[in-house]
């Protein structure tokens, strides 16, 4: 696309940003049951894109990568641990469903708690397997885990977490998709 209507800091206006804004509201419009049933595909794509890198991560996983284990010490931990935080902010979209739910008073704490276990599990296997996949100080790229996977010769794998993670992509990250996927 033109520079001209791709990108509102270069060119005159984002034009994909406008069109994804005009389906969103357009899919809203149409109602809270095909707004959930678009959103329930979408968190399959992404359940799919970390099962996907999980199993090939796994086979490429050196414990040399985990030397040395805290790089940047207990200060690195904390830094960290503060980004992730803010990861967490989607649960209120879980305490926003409570009316519809049949008995707020006992399911919805199950409801968060339980995703609260269960998204920390898969941070912690993630960032886990990245780390051990690919050395820490190569990690600072926009798509990390593409790129991880990438240099180690995952290259559908590598294309398929990029476009489950879409919504974490610049428009240049769509050649992973473009060159390793559909060759």
């Amino acid at each position: 696309m033109p520079t001209a209507i791709a990108n509102s800091s270069n060119g005159f206006v984002d034009l994909p940003a406008i069109l994804i804004i005009l389906t969103l509201t357009a899919l809203l419009c149409l109602g809270v049951r095909h707004s959930t049933r678009f959103n329930n595909i979408i968190v399959f794509i992404k359940l799919l894109a970390i099962a996907i890198f999980i199993i090939a991560a796994a086979k490429h996983f050196h414990l040399s990568n985990w030397k040395p284990f805290l790089p940047f010490g207990w200060h690195g931990v904390l830094q960290g641990a503060a980004i992730i935080f803010f990861a967490y902010i989607g649960f209120d979209a879980v305490s926003t469903a409570a009316e519809e739910t049949i008995d707020p008073q006992k399911n919805l704490p199950i409801g968060i708690i339980g995703s609260l276990i269960l998204c920390t599990i898969i941070y912690i296997i993630v960032a886990g397997l990245l780390t051990g996949v690919a050395h820490y100080e190569t990690l600072n790229v926009s798509s990390p885990v593409s790129a991880a996977l990438l240099t180690v010769g995952e290259h559908f794998a590598a294309g398929f977490v990029a476009a489950g993670a879409i919504h974490h992509m610049r428009y240049t990250d769509f050649a992973y998709l473009r060159f390793y996927v559909y060759p």
